[in-house]
């Protein structure tokens, strides 16, 4: 079962995002089976957060991309998620912070910065995937991620990265020179 449930989801993260519905179907509707995908789920996920909260978090945009690629590959919209900082670049908060369509998606950067003076961060990370897509970043993407990033500079906080991730590959704002 396990075999086939990899198979038909495409992985972990795409088990673990799949609908609810979709699963009870693939596990020939067996509650008993779902409860206990659903706490495998939490559990990885609580494991990835709290080695996360141990230890300065992401040194290189590779470390952040381990610690996503399991939650963000198996979305079918696309998500954009920050991780906002503390000083010594610890985990203060975990955000989802908007949801799209399977083909775009678009924030507004004054909800990033409020959340940001909310739990006073001093940095942060956006990381958002594109679902059906390559990692390339829209003008719309680079357009939003450089206001956010120039609103948090006038508030004493540092955009790190923006980060888009996909199933072929993925790509850093920071080191394309878009931030």
């Amino acid at each position: 079962m396990a075999h086939r449930l990899l198979t038909r989801f495409d992985g972990l993260a795409g088990l673990f995002c799949g609908r609810d519905g979709d699963l009870a179907d693939a596990v020939d509707h067996r509650p008993d089976i779902l409860h206990q995908l659903r706490l495998l789920e939490e559990l990885v996920g609580e494991t990835l957060r709290s080695r996360a909260e141990r230890q300065a978090l992401f040194p290189t945009p590779e470390s952040v991309i381990d610690f996503v690629r399991f939650d963000m590959l198996g979305r079918r919209r696309e998500t954009l998620r920050v991780f906002f900082l503390d000083a010594d670049n610890h985990l203060l908060s975990d955000d989802i912070m908007a949801e799209g369509s399977v083909a775009s998606l678009s924030f507004h950067p004054r909800e990033i910065i409020r959340r940001a003076l909310e739990v006073d961060a001093s940095a942060m990370i956006m990381v958002h995937n594109h679902p059906c897509a390559s990692p390339q970043p829209s003008q719309e993407d680079v357009r939003a991620t450089r206001t956010t990033a120039a609103l948090a500079a006038q508030m004493d906080i540092r955009l790190h990265d923006h980060l888009v991730v996909a199933r072929r590959g993925w790509c850093s704002m920071r080191a394309d020179g878009y931030v």
